[in-house]
């Protein structure tokens, strides 16, 4: 199981005491032993990194005010209590003018947000940017004009497994610690923590609080951003987010005034199974089998069909859905994607152009109101955009429950939530917001919905 709570830290054997560890033992009793010449032969050691670097890594600190009665009793007294919820976290000054990298799941829910530097100098913070779906955010230091010390953004690409890395953050809210590992592995996707990503695996020992903090190289540059971690306790496997992604990020966040679109994929597929590799006459079981492409989108007017399968991105090969979707988030709208497809046997390279999620048809946002099982609910429609934003899966159109009032007719049933989409009602399809207002001034008591939760389907019916 994946908890994506916080993270980072590789416990390892220093690399010296490993090496002596492989000296035969005949040899080891023959050597002559002496007093060491000088601090240089005896020590070897990433102090420097970690002086050089740590000033940078900086602990967050959220408040969350939630409105409720203290112990669940009812009384005049305390109904508008204001109840405090703290939460520990890591982040990473990646600009003097005081720019914070850290997780979005970090800052979520958050309603203060205080950063405390080494030197112990505290900072609130304000949002810049947040993606739940990529699990990265930025913040910006309320600091009048101050300079703060900064954590060079390495290139992630030149990582190999087995390099040594060195994890720097706040486990636990201790405080600020640093511990070394290696790159257990590099592109990992399918992991079920983010709904999109591509992460560097080490064997970093990560315990809550770590997240959003850094991973740095042997040159003390910044690699990669700590964010997961596999089962309830560190089991020498946690998961950390390329810094090229927070780069290109960061670039685009700044060159867009704050207002970052990620570009339309524009396509729904899936990863290549065994079965229909066979049946395609391909060997390698790798790519992704195009299964639907929106009308009028580039994907389409490039020639793309149903049954196509991309087994290629950029010049490098593709081994699944997960990394088409990250190839696509790593990009920005105005960039271009070399594509290459197998179509009908053949294999071909298509360039796309990339593009903001079109707004068609308008989202309509409405509330609805009446005596029907959605009284109180917002909806709007599908579109594009909706479908980036809110990270839907398997689906195309429809209407999205976008809002559910804790005193509506719905949330007291309990059987609708936001994010979920409505594909048909009373056996009828749904379209568009004016279908659901049109069916919902029927006058009956039995009410019939298939919605898209999470990417199923599933049926509610009602009595109201």
């Amino acid at each position: 199981m994946v908890f994506c709570f916080q993270r980072l830290f590789l416990f390892g054997v220093a690399p010296i005491a490993a090496l002596v560890l492989f000296v035969p033992m005949g040899l080891a009793q023959g050597i002559q032993r002496q007093v060491p010449g000088g601090v240089g032969e005896v020590m070897w050691s990433f102090a420097p990194l970690v002086r050089e670097a740590s000033p940078a890594v900086v602990n967050i600190e959220t408040n969350s005010l939630r409105t409720g009665r203290l112990n669940g009793f009812l009384s005049p007294f305390d109904d508008n209590r204001l109840r405090q919820s703290d939460a520990l976290g890591s982040g990473v000054i990646v600009s003097v003018d005081g720019i914070v990298v850290t997780n979005a799941h970090v800052i979520a829910g958050a309603d203060e947000i205080e950063v405390i530097l080494t030197n112990n100098d505290r900072y609130f913070a304000r949002v810049l940017y947040e993606d739940e779906r990529t699990d990265i955010a930025f913040l910006k230091l309320e600091a009048n004009g101050a300079q703060f010390p900064v954590l060079s953004i390495g290139n992630s690409d030149t990582l190999q497994i087995g390099d040594f890395v060195l994890a720097i953050g706040n486990p636990f809210g201790i405080g600020q610690s640093t511990s070394m590992g290696i790159v257990s592995a590099l592109n990992r996707t399918d992991l079920d923590v983010i709904d999109t990503g591509s992460f560097i695996q080490t064997d970093a020992a990560i315990n809550p609080g770590n997240s959003g903090g850094a991973l740095i190289n042997i040159k003390g540059e910044l690699v990669g951003i700590n964010s997961a971690i596999l089962g309830r306790s560190s089991a020498g496997i946690g998961w950390a987010i390329p810094s090229n992604f927070v780069r290109s990020t960061l670039t685009a966040l700044q060159a867009s005034d704050g207002k970052l679109v990620r570009p339309w994929m524009s396509i729904a597929g899936r990863s290549l199974d065994r079965q229909t590799a066979a049946a395609l006459g391909m060997r390698d079981v790798s790519g992704v089998l195009i299964e639907s492409i929106f009308p009028g989108s580039p994907a389409e007017s490039l020639g793309l069909a149903e049954g196509d399968v991309i087994v290629g991105v950029d010049g490098e090969e593709i081994e699944n859905f997960d990394e088409l979707k990250f190839a696509f988030a790593n990009k920005f709208v105005g960039d271009q994607l070399a594509l290459i497809v197998l179509t009908r046997g053949d294999t071909q390279e298509v360039v796309l152009d990339l593009i903001a999620p079109p707004e068609t048809p308008a989202r309509n946002a409405t509330q609805l109101f009446g005596r029907h099982p959605l009284e109180g609910v917002t909806v709007v429609n599908v579109n594009p955009a909706v479908i980036e934003e809110n990270g839907l899966n398997n689906v195309s159109k429809g209407v999205m429950i976008e809002e559910v009032p804790a005193n509506s007719v719905a949330a007291r049933l309990r059987s609708f939530r936001a994010g979920d989409v409505i594909i048909s009602m009373q056996r009828t399809p749904i379209d568009l917001v004016d279908d659901i207002l049109e069916l919902t001034q029927q006058r009956t008591r039995r009410w019939e919905f298939e919605l898209i939760r999470e990417g199923r389907l599933i049926s509610v019916r009602t009595t109201f």
